[in-house]
């Protein structure tokens, strides 16, 4: 790496995700609430749907990891 001080982990990387992600909704939620009439809950909604098909895939249950 460039810099070895920077070693970014799954929750690291979520983080800065979810932080740019409310900074871009607080910039773009007037026009989005106003222009295109939806409120907060369906587009936290469809968000939570898209973010989890690409993220659960990596995801390990704890009986995936309990052997028997």
């Amino acid at each position: 790496m460039a810099w070895s001080q920077l070693e970014p982990t799954g929750p690291h990387v979520t983080y800065v995700f979810l932080s740019f992600f409310l900074i871009l909704y607080a910039l773009f939620s007037l026009m989005i609430r106003n222009r295109l009439h939806l409120s907060e809950p369906p587009l936290a909604t469809l968000f939570g749907i898209v973010r989890a098909t690409s993220v659960g895939h990596g995801m390990e249950t704890y009986a995936d990891s309990c052997p028997l």
